[in-house]
């Protein structure tokens, strides 16, 4: 009676292993893409090269009353997260645009983050410089503010 009693509980040990087996291969076996496609508008502004952990380059510029640039950098940046509407960008430098004493927040510390919703995402240094004289050069009046610092 014994004999069978292991018997059975072996066998029913081996038939549940097996099934969990099967689906844990089966669970293994599932693929999923955690790509996220870019509005239209990102998609034209920043292209395909776009992809979390990647540095590149965004800018910042400041504004006066009348929607005016009076300055503008490139700054260095690592994407942390892509969504749909955005891209959550990290600081890994400071910038600051107007240098004042007491004044510390005229710019982007090392570490701030920011989501970029308008595409200004350039490769390199020299294509967000260039970005920026071309904006420079229009100088027409801006109707809002899209940056923020988190």
């Amino acid at each position: 009676m014994k004999f069978r009693t292991l018997l059975l509980a072996l066998l029913l040990v081996t038939v549940y292993s097996c099934k969990n087996k099967n689906k844990s291969e089966e669970i293994a076996s599932y693929g999923y893409s955690s790509e996220v496609k870019l509005s239209k508008q990102l998609q034209e502004r920043v292209g395909s090269w776009i992809e979390e952990g990647i540095e590149c380059y965004g800018i910042i510029v400041m504004y006066d009353e009348q929607g005016i640039i009076k300055n503008a950098q490139s700054i260095k940046a690592k994407a942390l997260a892509i969504t749909e509407k955005a891209i959550k960008m990290k600081a890994l430098e400071t910038v600051s645009l107007a240098p004042k004493e007491g004044c510390t927040k005229m710019g982007i510390d090392k570490g701030d983050t920011w989501w970029e919703n308008e595409g200004d995402l350039f490769r390199t240094k020299e294509e967000a410089d260039a970005y920026i004289k071309e904006l420079k050069s229009k100088n027409v009046p801006q109707k809002d503010n899209h940056f923020t610092v988190d």
